[in-house]
């Protein structure tokens, strides 16, 4: 395909993504090849990914200053952690996609396995949905619904073995979460996750978090990593407003106290569901990655924890959040 055929492609699929999560775009909401604005204000943006002349893949920007659904677009943005393709940005949502992924998809071919992995996040999307926390106030639900989740990755797993008569063979890939500067409690929670659900982690800048492993793994870990991250912020900063005038530690010690205790109180409980189901970060991922990450420098992320009951009170909200009956009464439904 010449490269504005590549770029309608890119433009198209997504489209059809946001439909899919009730955003509508049209061919004329983008500019090819340049950023530009027209008499509304900012267009969204199609562009290729390296040389002109050689290049390697396609990037598409959907931006939330986008006059006509951009505000749509950025309550919804957190749905769009489902396509591996797909990035949210402080300031849009943003794809990435190969020539020969567009190819692919030009051809009309399909991949079963890819199918399969479809549906399953599909169903951890609408799960998670359910527990929203802008729309469900039981912030202890919403975090209960990543157990459900893994239950998913787990019978997904099964499910491939019982077709093919094979373990689950994918491609080893990389995706990443945004989840903004600071908080380094961020990265403890992200390996958390991702040892919970068959992959690994690293990170770079400040604010980039890279879950690595089959790809369906890590699309699970990112979905459920953004989501507890929200959570449990918000959890914690709660705390700190309902308790700072009482206590003599500072607002920071408080809220990496709190944290601290979340992701130990998660950590507790996603590792006896993992003894359970036995999931484990496979051997060929573990190879790959030490191999990729041998010449990484290590940094100390950890945080100080100034307040024992505000490490136990976040202990109880992740623990008893991932034990709640919620999880037995949404089995039959999903």
């Amino acid at each position: 395909m010449e490269n504005k055929e590549y770029l309608l492609k890119a433009v198209d699929l997504v489209i059809d993504y946001a439909a899919e999560n009730g955003v509508k775009y049209r061919r004329g909401d983008f500019s090819l090849f340049m950023r530009r604005y027209n008499d509304d204000g900012i267009l969204n943006f199609a562009g290729l990914v390296g040389e002109k002349e050689n290049p390697e893949g396609v990037k598409v920007q959907l931006f939330f200053a986008f006059p006509r659904c951009g505000s749509r677009l950025k309550s919804r943005k957190d749905a769009f952690l489902n396509y591996f393709n797909a990035r949210a940005m402080s300031d849009c949502v943003m794809f990435t996609f190969s020539l020969n992924e567009l190819d692919i998809q030009s051809a009309g071919e399909t991949d079963a396995d890819a199918s399969k992995i479809d549906e399953v996040i599909r169903k951890v999307q609408k799960l998670l949905a359910k527990a929203d926390p802008e729309k469900n106030p039981s912030e202890q639900e919403a975090i209960a619904a990543s157990l459900m989740a893994q239950k998913l990755l787990a019978k997904y797993n099964i499910d491939i073995q019982a077709v093919t008569g094979k373990e689950k063979k994918e491609d080893i890939e990389q995706i990443i979460a945004d989840v903004g500067t600071g908080k380094k409690w961020k990265y403890g929670l992200a390996e958390t996750v991702a040892r919970s659900y068959c992959c690994k982690c690293f990170y770079f800048g400040s604010d980039a978090i890279v879950f690595y492993g089959y790809r369906s793994d890590t699309l699970i870990a990112r979905r459920v990593f953004a989501y507890l991250f929200n959570v449990g912020n918000k959890l914690a900063a709660r705390y700190v407003k309902e308790n700072r005038e009482d206590r003599w530690a500072g607002g920071d010690g408080l809220y990496n106290s709190f944290c601290s205790g979340f992701i130990a109180g998660v950590d507790k409980e996603l590792s006896t569901n993992c003894t359970a189901l036995a999931l484990v970060v496979p051997e060929e991922v573990k190879t790959s990655f030490d191999a990729f990450t041998e010449s990484f420098k290590a940094i100390d992320h950890s945080i100080k924890t100034s307040d024992r009951k505000a490490w136990k009170e976040g202990f109880t909200e992740g623990e008893r959040a991932l034990t709640a009956r919620y999880l037995e009464k949404d089995r039959a439904s999903s």
